[in-house]
């Protein structure tokens, strides 16, 4: 029996979305791409809006081998019920776990007595996010959460920038005069101009069947519409005007790190070796990173 649109929940959707077309296939090759020992020393990692995360836990299982702790922030309970899931699949049993079920614009970071996270995943979450709420949580990431050698990895579509093909749920909303999702290339200038660098950047490209998702990509594209959609019409129209033709639906995007200011701090250290004590300045500017070391009799 054929599900009503009504009882077709956002999660549902979501999943079978995911599935009818070769997107996993295309982000598991993606992760091949990156180096491990690149996140060798990871072990505490923080999860910004993951959904159900099969695709961060993924990115997990392939690159970080050492990883004890992992904490979630996630709003929609059946996102997390499928993550728990996801979770225990594919990630070690003894694994430290953490959801916390809450917008991750509220969230303030880890608890006190937490360490610092080693590394920060935002995958395909920064859509619902404006400049400000974007702004802080770059901030967040560097100056409350990751510790001092922490990487932040963020994946986003391309939409009008670095890319011939149109993101296309922003087509459906420039077609109906709605809010268009942010791109990677306007996250990556708002992190250039507050000071951050992008380290490394590993393109994508993937595509759906317009005929077997159609159902599951306007319940996608209605959940977050402003203004809304009172249905799904308008939008399988549109969907039906960009892409019919072709059968096919392509995307694109970027998966990139991200690296912290150099220019923010001066950090005194006072270390002890045997009977005599270095005190070494690490001062950082925007242009030189200089140490000094100065023996004390």
């Amino acid at each position: 029996m054929e599900k009503k649109e009504d009882d077709y929940s956002y999660g549902e959707a979501f999943r079978d979305f995911r599935t009818q077309g070769n997107v996993y296939e295309v982000y598991d090759k993606l992760y091949d791409e990156i180096d491990v020992h690149y996140l060798k020393d990871v072990e505490d990692v923080i999860v910004v809006g993951g959904g159900p995360a099969l695709s961060e836990l993924t990115f997990l299982k392939k690159l970080v081998k050492n990883v004890k702790r992992l904490t979630v922030i996630e709003k929609d309970p059946k996102f997390v019920e499928m993550m728990k899931k996801n979770v225990e699949r594919l990630l070690p049993y003894n694994l430290e776990f953490n959801c916390h079920l809450t917008m991750a614009q509220s969230w303030q970071g880890p608890s006190g007595d937490k360490p610092k996270t080693d590394l920060i995943l935002i995958f395909h979450s920064l859509y619902y996010f404006d400049e400000a709420e974007r702004k802080a949580l770059y901030d967040k990431c560097f100056n409350n959460w990751l510790n001092h050698n922490g990487k932040l990895f963020i994946k986003l579509h391309k939409d009008m920038n670095e890319t011939n093909i149109p993101y296309y749920v922003n087509n459906v909303f420039r077609e109906t005069k709605r809010k268009l999702y942010i791109e990677a290339y306007t996250v990556k200038r708002e992190l250039a101009e507050l000071g951050y660098s992008i380290d490394k950047v590993y393109p994508y490209q993937y595509y759906h069947d317009l005929k077997t998702c159609k159902q599951s990509m306007a319940r996608i594209i209605r959940q977050h519409a402003v203004p809304a959609y009172e249905d799904d019409s308008i939008i399988l129209q549109t969907l039906e005007k960009y892409y019919e033709a072709d059968g096919k639906i392509c995307t694109s995007g970027e998966l990139f790190s991200v690296l912290g200011k150099a220019g923010t701090y001066i950090k005194d250290l006072q270390l002890k070796k045997e009977n005599t004590d270095f005190l070494f300045m690490v001062a950082f500017d925007t242009e030189v990173l200089f140490q000094s070391e100065i023996c004390l009799s």
